[in-house]
Parts: C-alpha cells; structure tokens; sequence
C-alpha cells in the first residue's frame, strides 16, 4: 500500500561503521492530500537538449524532502508526497542550478519544466561540425551531439537541417560522440572519430576562447535514415 522510492546515490558502509538516525518515511499509495510531480528538464538552447542525469530536489523548510533523477529523455517524476509549499533546486553538472521558492504544489497532479544554462563563467570554447549518412550522403538531422567532458559533465547539442551543430563548452578535454533512435527503436551512438567504442574515441582539448571546428560524424552505410515522419535524437 506504499509507494517505493530509493536512494538516488548509493550507500556505502565501511566496515566496523554504525550508522544512526537513518529515518525512512513510506508515502501511501493513495490520500487526499497526495500530490504528484513530474515535467522534463532541458537545455536553455534552441533547439533544447534534454538534461541527464539532472537531480531534482524538494525541499521543505530547507530540509531535504524527496530527490530524483531525470531519465535518459530529461525526464523526471515523483509519483505521490503530501502536498504543500516547497522549494525545487534543480542541478547538473556542467549547467548553473535553478532554484524556484515557494511553490504550491496542491492535490492531483503537477507539471514543471525546467530549462538549464550552461554553467561558461570562466569562459567558453566553440566545438562545431558536421553529421551526414554515408551511403546517401545526407544529413543527418536532429542527432543529439554530446561533449562529456573528463570531470563526467556532459553537454548537449541537436544537428540542424543540415547536420551542423554548434556547441559553446568550458575550457576542458572532452570525448565527442553523436546518437539517434533507429526505426527499431533501438540507440545507436557513434564516437570522434568514426568508432562504437568510447575507449577507442579521440579526446579533444579546448581552452576558453578555442575553436574546434570539422569535428564530423559520417554514420556507416547499415545505418539508414529514419522512414517518413519518425522522430529521433
């Protein structure tokens, strides 16, 4: 009759440690006062990226209330908690944390987005190039291209219409890799330069006020282009 929730860091004990005052608080199923919320959590860009992994945290009182993660799609949910007014802080590596006070979050459902800035207060680099498919020679559209940086940030762009994209990053070594949903549904990712294997991608170095450009991706010739009207990134 509980809904179950986990901890969204995992807990390490080192032997011969107690740990105290761990307290759990199990949320029924169903209530009256019961509220829910979910949303996406994306790139302040156009077109926007979704965030992962972002953490989206409620605070009531300032105290930590419930904390998740968003999915692999910027999207996040907590499925049912007592409603009232709190505090949301959302916050990714890389990007500068939002922070929104004195939300009334009422019975029923809730909806919120949130659109993350890049976090370039020491100055950015410019990473930019190009994604064709190689048996038409055609762009690739609507890609997401990511920077993941050696600290584990990771930042996000889509290819245009012509498979350019332009990404502005921290100073900082990144490896470069660009990924789409195949009709099967299935991912497919492709790293710098021109491998499926993140151990076998080119780590590129970029200073503030660096530009890399030609940093192509040409998907090989079994990778067809999405049919009519599918949607991928």
């Amino acid at each position: 009759g509980y809904y179950d929730y986990y901890a969204p860091d995992g807990l390490t004990i080192d032997e011969n440690t107690r740990i105290i005052n761990m307290n759990l608080a199990m949320i029924p199923l169903s209530g009256t006062e019961n509220a829910s919320l979910s949303g996406f959590v994306f790139t302040n860009t156009v077109p926007a990226v979704p965030v992962f992994p972002a953490t989206l945290t409620l605070l009531a009182e300032d105290e930590v209330y419930l904390q998740v993660r968003t999915g692999f799609d910027g999207t996040y949910n907590i499925p049912a908690f007592t409603s009232g007014t709190y505090t949301i802080r959302v916050e990714a590596s890389g990007y500068i944390p939002q922070i929104v006070s004195d939300v009334a979050l009422a019975a029923g459902s809730n909806l919120f987005e949130f659109a993350l800035d890049a976090d370039l207060s020491d100055g950015a680099g410019n990473i930019r190039g190009n994604a064709t498919y190689s048996a038409l020679g055609i762009p690739v559209v609507a890609a997401t291209i990511e920077a993941q940086s050696s600290g584990g940030t990771s930042l996000f762009a889509i290819t245009d219409y012509q498979g350019n994209y332009s990404l502005d990053v921290p100073s900082g070594t990144y490896i470069m890799s660009l990924r789409i949903i195949r009709d099967n549904g299935d991912f497919y990712q492709l790293y710098f330069p021109q491998t499926t294997e993140i151990t076998e991608a080119t780590a590129l170095t970029i200073s503030a006020g660096d530009s890399l450009t030609g940093i192509d991706f040409e998907l090989p010739a079994d990778i067809d282009p999405p049919a009519a009207g599918a949607f991928f990134g």
